[in-house]
């Protein structure tokens, strides 16, 4: 068993065409066609990481977590079904973002991003090029503030905000976009 439950859902619409012309009448739609808005050339970049060892022992644990909720072992508000998503989204990125004191392993997709960006920073300095990094998982909100990282783990932070710092914009400038999942 994988712990997980397949749910079905809403494949079609009857009454499409109708729903969408009800909802034309009180919303103003706008795509980028009609805007006419200028896009710099961007150059997106996608990158595969294969899941390390680490990753597949921590994702049978997500499914062990599932198995015991869904067989009503557990209480909702030690363990659920939300928290197992949001832990296996951090996972995907860098185990680190569920427990700081796992291992560094630089096989990751935020290591390997790092990496990337390192690489295109190094190349383009003479240019002075703009790197633009999408990252929404691991990031401090203004309301938690930072957390205090000490030790070898703190000079890790340091180094890897030091080579992600982006550049100031320029008024003329190319575009290497990162989107990072």
């Amino acid at each position: 068993m994988t712990g997980f439950k397949e749910r079905t859902r809403i494949a079609n619409y009857t009454g499409l065409p109708e729903l969408m012309s009800m909802f034309k009448q009180v919303a103003d739609i706008r795509t980028a066609d009609t805007l006419k808005l200028d896009v710099p050339d961007c150059d997106y970049q996608v990158v595969q990481v294969e899941a390390t060892p680490f990753q597949q022992e921590l994702v049978q644990e997500l499914a062990d977590r599932a198995d015991a909720i869904n067989a009503g072992n557990v209480d909702p508000t030690i363990d659920n079904m939300l928290k197992i998503t949001s832990d296996g989204r951090k996972l995907g990125l860098d185990p680190r973002l569920i427990d700081p004191s796992f291992e560094d392993n630089p096989d990751t997709k935020l290591n390997r991003c790092v990496e990337n960006v390192a690489r295109i920073h190094a190349e383009t300095a003479e240019d002075r090029l703009t790197q633009i990094i999408f990252c929404d998982l691991g990031v401090p909100h203004k309301a938690a503030g930072e957390a205090e990282v000490e030790g070898e783990d703190a000079d890790d932070v340091k180094d890897k905000k030091s080579i992600a710092e982006v550049e100031s914009l320029e008024e003329e400038c190319d575009f290497c976009v990162y989107e990072v999942r």
